[in-house]
């Protein structure tokens, strides 16, 4: 197939993935206030779990969409095609996702689209939560626009345009979104001076570098992420960050809890929260990984939610062993917005760029400190 065919695609892939918007569909509208509820009534010893309200996503478009896509594929067993494949079944388990945003069946696509959690890796997460001390000084004085500024200094020196918004209403801290080349700071949070540099290293040397690689090779999937991208992705972040030395104890203890809630999502809000409570993590850090769990649910007191955010800790373990069994492992991966098994589907065309000096690589300097 040529350029301009996979030009159409990309064309109608971008028109669906403008409709799935995270901020505004899989953020509770009463996120803020269920949470204040909840904690509230856990302080007085009552048993509550959040009832969520969400704004409805209309899938009319995104489905039509979705059928001229497929209509217009086909596949034709070249490396990108095989992609391209992956990439738009997902896409449609995505739109379904969102569709079911608010009932039971939310959970069971977001466990089918992002996988569930490796148990092997469970006793190495709760060796985390159980030798740590229960509280940390994280000198967290720095709010979002010292961020927000310390970003686009960061995104300047690799020259690219991408947009900076504070928001107020996000579950994560941080959130990257390629489909609209934003960068969302939370309003609410405040910020570590090693915060400044390691958000940088996640964030923007991972998230935004492979993305930027994505779109580099003429492809959506390979910016946006591919169908198996999303652990390593993650992973990747993360062995970056040990990688430079600024993973910090808060942010271990955050991974390794969101793994063994991801292994006990079955399990209501409340229980959840209280699991946390009981292996030492403070309020803010039982609170902000079990709500961002339990997000997709209307009643959080029903089985399962958003399954994802387990791949940290386990796309942690799993690149990190890649890499030190294969060095080149790292270079590869920054081909686009791929995960470790697109590296044998993409190899060709890899090696290529790799030749070429084609990859933009992170570049160790220019961090920019509060």
């Amino acid at each position: 197939m040529n350029e301009e065919y996979y030009k159409e695609l990309d064309v109608l892939l971008t028109d669906i993935q403008n409709e799935l918007d995270y901020q505004k569909y899989l953020t509770p509208i009463n996120f803020e206030s269920e949470n204040k509820k909840f904690i509230d009534r856990y302080n007085e010893n009552e048993e509550y779990n959040p009832q969520y309200i969400y704004n409805k996503f209309d899938n009319s478009f995104a489905l039509e969409t979705y059928l001229k896509l497929k209509e217009k594929f086909v596949f034709d067993g070249t490396e990108i095609g095989r992609i391209y494949k992956k990439f738009i079944s997902n896409l449609y388990l995505e739109i379904i996702m969102y569709s079911n945003i608010g009932n039971d069946n939310f959970s069971k696509i977001s466990a089918e689209l992002y996988g569930n959690p490796d148990r092997k890796y469970y006793e190495s997460a709760l060796k985390v939560l159980n030798e740590k001390p229960s509280e940390f000084d994280l000198d967290e004085t720095y709010g979002p626009e010292k961020i927000a500024e310390i970003f686009r200094q960061r995104i300047a020196y690799y020259d690219f345009k991408w947009n900076i918004d504070i928001t107020p209403n996000m579950a994560a801290r941080v959130s990257v979104e390629p489909e609209q080349k934003t960068v969302y700071i939370n309003k609410n949070k405040l910020f570590s001076r090693n915060d400044s540099i390691r958000l940088q290293v996640h964030e923007i040397d991972t998230h935004i570098l492979r993305t930027e690689n994505g779109y580099l090779r003429g492809s959506l999937p390979l910016a946006l992420g591919t169908a198996q991208y999303m652990i390593h992705e993650e992973g990747l972040a993360l062995y970056n960050e040990y990688k430079n030395n600024v993973m910090d104890p808060f942010s271990n203890i955050l991974y390794a809890a969101r793994f063994v809630t991801g292994v006990n999502i079955s399990n209501t809000f409340f229980d959840l929260y209280d699991m946390l409570k009981k292996y030492g993590c403070s309020d803010f850090v039982a609170m902000y990984v079990v709500s961002r769990f339990k997000r997709g649910l209307s009643d959080t007191s029903h089985d399962g939610g958003f399954i994802k955010d387990y791949m940290y800790f386990q796309g942690f373990q799993e690149v990190k062993q890649a890499v030190e069994e294969d060095e080149s492992i790292y270079k590869k991966m920054y081909f686009g917005s791929i995960g470790l098994s697109d590296i044998e589907i993409l190899d060709n065309a890899i090696t290529n760029a790799i030749e070429e000096k084609n990859i933009i690589l992170p570049i160790s300097e220019k961090y920019i400190e509060c």
